[in-house]
């Protein structure tokens, strides 16, 4: 019986489906948060009578992100523009910010003594009823309650 050569599998190069994130630039939906965002924080600015800027420093060992803060002027502000109900991923987000203005708060008041206004900022009603729930409080609005951050619109 004469041997008969083997098949041998094409090969092939892996390449990768879709272009890296890096390479995508800004998306036109970001855009449009990062201008109701900055829409905001100057809102936000005019009517507490100080300059909010984004703020980063240290608790400990942990890096704290906030999105607009005047450490001076005793605000810390997170803000979501997102206009319309909020799916769950965005209600996600505002749970830990809660959580992360909660440690801000705690910070504040334990090393330095003051008393810092927390919130999160919504972009607008139907954002707002979606968190806090049309017919009785949500947990998270509960959670927000007791941990002493303020869910409110930018008005």
């Amino acid at each position: 019986m004469e041997d008969s050569p083997k098949k041998r599998r094409a090969r092939t190069v892996r390449k990768p489906i879709a272009p890296q994130a890096k390479d995508r630039g800004p998306q036109p939906g970001s855009l449009n948060e990062n201008e109701l965002t900055t829409a905001i924080v100057s809102k936000l600015s005019a009517k507490h009578k100080c300059q909010l800027d984004p703020t980063q420093f240290r608790i400990d060992e942990s890096l704290v992100k906030v999105g607009a803060m005047n450490a001076a002027a005793g605000f810390a502000f997170d803000i979501h523009p997102k206009p319309g109900p909020l799916n769950s991923g965005v209600k996600r987000r505002i749970c830990q910010d809660i959580l992360k203005l909660s440690l801000v708060k705690t910070f504040y008041k334990t090393t330095e003594d003051r008393d810092v206004t927390v919130a999160v900022i919504l972009g607008d009603k139907d954002a707002l009823d979606s968190f806090q729930g049309i017919t009785h409080p949500t947990w998270m609005k509960r959670a927000a309650d007791m941990a002493g951050v303020e869910v409110r619109l930018a008005d």
